[in-house]
C-alpha cells in the first residue's frame, strides 16, 4: 500500500493487517488532503494507473483523470467538503493513455494533527458502460421493430380485413371464418408485440392450462404436418396472451426446423417444450434467443426472441437443452407457482 503520512487520531500509522487488506481489494482506495494532495493508496492504484509510488506521492487529480472532466471531478470534490460525501463518474487515464470509466465515492476525513481530506473508492464501471450501451441498442432495434409492426404489418392487414368485409356478403362459410379468425389472431399479435416492444404491457395472470392453449395454437399456426402432443393437463400461472405467443413461437419454430413431433408437459416447477428436430448445439443456445438471429433464408430472427422477453415478462427462468429425441428442449421454471 501507498504510504503518505495519514495517521489515525492517536498519530499511529495504520496498522499492517488494514494495508494488507486495502492493497487486495479490486477497487482503488485513496486519500487526499484538503490540498488535493494524494497521501494515501492501495497497489490498486498503482497497477491500474501504471504509475509508481514516487510518481503518486503528493499527485492531485490532474494526474489520473482527463482534462474533459476535470470540472466534472472538482464540483464533485466541493460537494464531499460541504456534505461530507459525494458520488461521481469520471475516466482514470493511465500512464500509456488508455482511459478506463469508474465510480468514486468519497466521504470527509480527519487526517490527524488537525489536518482534513477525504478517502474514497474506485469503481471499475466498464462492464456497467458495456450494458448500458448494449441496452440502448437493443433498444433502438425494438424502436425500429415497432416501426415495422406498426405500419408495414398493420396497413396491409387493415386492407385484408376490409376487402374480407366485402367478401363475407356474399361468402359467409367456414373458411372466410378461418380467415376472419387469423385475421383477429393477427392484430391481436400486431398489438402485443407493439406493447411488448414499448414495455407497456401489464400482465394479466391467471391459471391456465396448456391443454387448452395449445389446441389454439392448432387453429392459428401452419403445423405442416408436426403433431402437437400434450403430456398431461398440466395448470400453470400466467398471462394467456403472452403465453400463447411463447407457445406459437416455439411451434413455428420446431416446424421451420423439421421437426415432427412437438411435445408439452410438467416439470416440477413448470413446465417443457420438446421436438424432435435437429437441435441447437450447445455453442448456440445462448445466442438464439437474440433478436435478428436466424439460421433460416426466411427467418425473422424475432421468434425466440419473443419466447425470452414472454418468461422474462413472468420472471421465469428459460433453459434449453437437448431433448430425449435428440431436438430442442425449452424448459420454462417459476411456472407452476402463484405470483405473490
Amino acid at each position: 500500500m501507498g504510504s503518505g503520512s495519514v495517521d489515525d487520531e492517536d498519530g499511529a500509522s495504520p496498522p499492517e493487517y488494514l494495508r494488507t487488506a486495502l492493497d487486495r481489494m479490486e477497487e482503488l482506495f485513496f486519500v487526499f488532503d484538503d490540498g488535493l494532495r494524494l497521501r494515501e493508496w492501495n497497489g490498486t492504484v498503482e497497477s491500474v494507473t501504471g504509475y509508481g509510488g514516487s510518481e503518486l506521492r503528493s499527485a492531485t487529480p490532474e494526474r489520473f483523470i482527463p482534462d474533459g472532466e476535470m470540472d466534472t471531478v472538482y464540483a464533485a470534490i466541493d460537494e464531499v467538503v460541504e456534505t461530507g460525501d459525494t458520488t461521481v463518474e469520471a475516466a482514470i487515464e493511465t500512464r500509456e493513455g488508455e482511459r478506463i470509466p469508474y465510480e468514486f465515492r468519497a466521504s470527509r476525513l480527519p487526517l490527524g494533527g488537525g489536518e482534513s481530506g477525504f478517502v474514497g473508492i474506485g469503481y471499475d464501471i466498464t462492464e456497467r458502460r458495456r450494458r448500458e450501451r448494449e441496452l440502448k441498442r437493443r433498444n433502438d432495434q425494438l424502436d425500429r421493430f415497432a416501426s415495422v409492426v406498426s405500419h408495414d404489418l398493420r396497413n396491409p392487414l387493415n386492407v385484408a380485413q376490409g376487402r374480407l368485409a366485402l367478401l363475407r356478403e356474399g361468402h359467409d362459410g367456414e373458411h372466410v371464418a378461418a380467415i376472419a379468425r387469423a385475421h383477429d389472431r393477427m392484430a391481436a399479435l400486431v398489438d402485443d408485440l407493439l406493447a411488448l416492444a414499448h414495455d407497456r404491457a401489464d400482465l394479466d395472470v391467471e391459471r391456465l392450462t396448456l391443454g387448452e392453449l395449445v389446441g389454439r395454437c392448432r387453429d392459428t399456426v401452419e403445423t405442416d404436418g408436426v403433431d402437437l402432443v400434450v403430456d398431461g393437463d398440466t395448470a400453470v400461472w400466467a398471462d394467456a396472451g403472452r403465453l400463447q405467443q411463447l407457445l406459437e413461437n416455439l411451434l413455428r419454430n420446431a416446424v421451420e426446423h423439421g421437426g415432427e413431433t412437438l411435445r408439452v408437459g410438467a416439470t416440477a416447477d413448470g413446465f417443457y417444450v420438446a421436438d424432435d428436430g435437429p437441435g441447437i448445439p450447445p455453442g448456440e443456445r445462448e445466442r438464439v434467443f437474440d433478436a435478428g438471429y436466424t439460421t433460416t433464408r426466411d427467418g425473422t430472427g424475432l421468434g425466440l426472441s419473443i419466447v425470452a422477453d414472454a418468461a422474462d415478462a413472468h420472471d421465469w427462468e428459460l433453459r434449453l437443452t437437448e431433448s430425449q429425441q435428440g431436438g430442442a428442449r425449452f424448459e420454462i421454471a417459476g411456472a407452476r407457482e402463484r405470483p405473490r
